[in-house]
């Protein structure tokens, strides 16, 4: 085994750079999945909101308690400069100043100069908040052109859009719940990126090392046969895929709290599945790369390119048709489907007939991949280039 022993000692050297990539995905994603941040949904943001009535009308006032209801309401002086620099040092998120004739506006249903504001550029939350403000001022209007008056009105418009209706989100199989958390389906997701980044970060400075021409011929020159040689060196790729692999498991493991169930096992094979496709594409690279510092550059065009376009870091429901056309020749397309079937999202709904043709097709691209290796393989050991 003294191959094998070489394989170890060169891997060591060469161990930094994978377990930091390993390290880092780890940590997040197991303080993510205590956290369960992934599972809170949406939820809406109270702001910190100024008014400033110039109206002083009971329109105004009961404007101001609805908007009390769901934001934190501040006192700020009616003065330009120090309103601005409230926004500024953030001490304030918006700036409502309800204009004189407000009251009188409304009754008449005139919805045009009612306010002024100011506001923080960029907010996201803003928006939400002018969306909230516009539908109050066309619900008391609605309720003016059907006859209400202003009073009645104002406590109608507070009492429909002070109501509360409770949301639950679920995802479906054909059995039913499928069982996944977010974390753990969008962790399962992020998997292509890790497994290609590890392994060529590990795997291909071994082997380029390894193969390097006057090593390979001081092995070649020895008495130790041509197929032990290949055995040993596999045999030190597959510890590594399946050690890494294993990790990135048990870590699947912390994040769904332990919980395993039909659909989590599927999960798992999906990604042992790919972690074939990885290999392949660990092992191909490590022929077609002549220079271990295009591998960093490599690495990141591989992992990154197939993840933006496969739909790793961006939904699959969010892609174009064009660029999904695209994404359908690479691997973690498929892979990525699969996860999605499983774990109810980007509308996809769980098949096995689906999902085992998602599995076929991965397979197909691990066979391709291996085989390509195999060949150049082959063609730079005839070259003398190995």
């Amino acid at each position: 085994m003294q191959v094998f022993k070489t394989f170890m000692k060169v891997l060591k050297k060469n161990l930094l750079g994978s377990l930091m990539y390993l390290g880092i995905f780890a940590i997040l994603f197991i303080m993510l999945g205590n956290g369960e941040k992934l599972d809170a949904g949406y939820s809406d943001v109270a702001l910190q909101v100024s008014i400033m009535d110039e109206d002083a009308s009971e329109a105004s006032a009961a404007l101001t308690e609805y908007i009390g209801q769901t934001n934190e309401i501040i006192s700020l002086e009616n003065d330009e400069t120090l309103i601005l620099d409230a926004l500024y040092y953030q001490k304030a998120d918006y700036v409502l100043i309800i204009q004189d004739g407000y009251e009188e506006k409304l009754s008449q249903g005139i919805t045009d100069g009612l306010f002024r504001n100011y506001q923080v550029p960029g907010s996201y939350a803003n928006p939400l908040f002018e969306q909230a403000l516009d539908e109050y001022v066309k619900t008391v209007c609605a309720y003016r052109v059907g006859g209400t008056d202003l009073e009645t009105a104002l406590e109608r418009t507070n009492q429909a859009l002070s109501v509360e209706i409770p949301v639950t989100k679920e995802t479906f199989t054909e059995e039913g719940s499928s069982g996944f958390s977010e974390s753990y389906a969008v962790f399962f997701q992020y998997l292509p990126f890790i497994l290609v980044s590890v392994f060529m970060n590990s795997a291909c400075p071994v082997l380029m090392t390894m193969n390097r021409s006057d090593l390979k011929k001081r092995t070649d020159s020895s008495c130790l046969p041509q197929s032990r040689y290949s055995i040993q060196t596999t045999l030190g790729c597959a510890m590594i895929f399946l050690v890494v692999w294993i990790i990135m498991v048990l870590i699947s493991f912390l994040i769904g709290g332990g919980a395993f169930n039909k659909m989590s096992g599927l999960a798992i094979l999906n990604s042992f599945v790919f972690a074939m496709v990885a290999a392949g594409i660990a092992l191909l690279f490590s022929v077609l790369l002549k220079d271990k510092k295009v591998l960093s550059f490599a690495t990141n065009l591989i992992g990154l390119g197939m993840s933006f376009l496969c739909g790793v870091f961006v939904t699959q429901a969010l892609l174009g048709e064009g660029v999904l056309s695209v994404a359908r020749f690479l691997p973690a397309f498929w892979y990525v489907k699969a996860n999605n079937m499983l774990a109810g999202l980007s509308g996809e709904f769980f098949e096995m007939s689906s999902y085992l043709l998602c599995l076929g097709i991965q397979l197909g691209f691990a066979a391709a991949l291996f085989l390509g290796y195999f060949i150049m393989a082959g063609i730079r050991y005839k070259d003398g280039k190995m």
